[in-house]
């Protein structure tokens, strides 16, 4: 059974999941790469990048990071 306190846990990762994957999607954008390009370059796949950019996918710090030096960017970025 859930109690109310994992709900707003869940419901705040939720938040920043989707916040981080737009900072991610408006990033990529900016480079003037596509999702295969990042795939590419942050050593993952397409579908991952498609998902993470939709708020569907908790990220890894190993993920986050790839994605980070891919996009030539601190890994502060995603938060701000």
């Amino acid at each position: 059974m859930t109690t109310a306190r994992e709900h707003d846990i869940d419901a705040i990762l939720k938040n920043h999941t989707i916040f981080i994957g737009r900072k991610i999607k408006e990033l990529r954008i900016e480079k003037g790469y596509n999702q295969l390009d990042l795939a590419f370059y942050s050593r993952t796949s397409q579908k991952t990048i498609y998902n993470i950019e939709e708020g569907c996918d908790n990220i890894t710090l190993r993920t986050i990071v790839s994605i980070a030096d891919a996009l030539e960017v601190n890994l502060s970025e995603f938060f701000l």
